[in-house]
């Protein structure tokens, strides 16, 4: 979750939502888990963008062993063969997205950032975008929690 409110002020707005809670990292994550809400995950995140359109709500992504994972907004894309800027700048518009960086190291990846994360449903976008002409791959950036086991 995005936003330029304080932690007390965004706790305050979204009570009736749900509880909020700040999970320490580098940078802390503002979790809002969301309670009563019946439904899909993404007819959830649309309910919460039409009320609060000031914040940007991130979807929280599982993996196959169930572990959750923080999106930071940033998608890296994987191309199969390296992309020109022009190429870089066509997949930027024809998706809203903006182009953050070339992987220095790998010519074939490159990064970008929705131009505005409060009317983009992350996963959606991604899967958009990985069905792209000379798309390898995409993936959203994410935070996770690691354990020794």
């Amino acid at each position: 979750m995005a936003s330029t409110q304080t932690f007390v002020e965004l706790r305050e707005r979204l009570r009736d939502v749900g509880t909020l809670e700040t999970l320490a990292a580098a940078e802390p994550i503002t979790l809002l888990t969301v309670t009563n809400s019946p439904g899909e995950p993404r007819s959830r995140w649309a309910s919460l963008v039409e009320q609060f359109d000031d914040i940007a709500f991130l979807p929280i992504l599982i993996d196959r062993q169930d572990q959750p994972h923080y999106p930071t907004g940033h998608i890296t894309v994987r191309f199969a063969k390296a992309p020109s800027d022009e190429e870089l700048q066509t997949l930027a518009v024809k998706y809203r997205l903006q182009l953050r960086e070339r992987n220095k190291y790998d010519p074939l990846q490159a990064s970008f950032t929705p131009k505005d994360l409060r009317s983009v449903y992350l996963p959606e976008i991604i899967s958009e975008v990985s069905r792209s002409d000379n798309v390898s791959s995409a993936w959203a950036n994410v935070r996770s929690r690691h354990r020794l086991v």
